[in-house]
């Protein structure tokens, strides 16, 4: 579970840097273009359309990362493009501009410094959300195939014997729980 949080959550955040930074620092038709296909995507139940892909495709733990970071990027690159949107704006970097620098080097050196912060924000913030929706695929039998341990499956096993055996579903349950509340915190 936290092997599949944090490496959802790097791919989903570096999909998001890189749209997001692109978005804002291009500007124009690609600006549009980019926050239409955002705005799509998060008009969208994104839990039931996982439930749908993971059920379409194989489960697996790289089925399971690819589709949770399919819906996970578009937050993160709103926030991005508003940040490159509003550093671009900056003295140092129009300076650079009349001095002829290149587009790329503008981007990589004056830009990306300023949003590598809210990467770390926002990684940190999205790892809980990869967790529990990992947790819920495996939970529903989704997720994760069943020798692979996960807290979602745990918790479906213990289940069964909530009457009996409490502790069973009980302690992966508060497991996740700390798991993601630590993150958070």
């Amino acid at each position: 579970s936290l092997g599949i949080g944090l490496a959802a959550s790097a791919i989903a955040v570096s999909i998001g840097l890189l749209v997001g930074g692109v978005d804002g620092f291009v500007g124009g038709k690609v600006d549009f273009f980019l926050m239409r296909l955002i705005d799509l995507i998060m008009s969208m139940p994104a839990f039931f359309i996982i439930l749908l892909l993971v059920v379409m495709l194989e489960p697996g733990v790289w089925v399971v990362i690819t589709v949770i970071s399919l819906f996970s990027w578009t937050a993160p690159a709103r926030v991005f493009r508003s940040q490159i949107l509003t550093v671009k704006q900056r003295d140092f970097v129009l300076a650079a501009h009349c001095l002829g620098v290149h587009r790329r080097r503008i981007f990589i050196r004056h830009l990306l410094p300023h949003v590598l912060p809210l990467v770390v924000v926002y990684l940190a913030l999205n790892v809980p959300n990869t967790i529990f929706a990992e947790a819920s695929l495996s939970f529903l039998g989704l997720g994760v195939p069943q020798p692979t341990p996960s807290w979602g499956s745990m918790i479906q096993d213990g289940f069964a014997y909530y009457r009996a055996a409490t502790w069973i579903a009980f302690f992966p349950g508060v497991t996740n729980a700390l798991a993601v509340v630590s993150i958070n915190l």
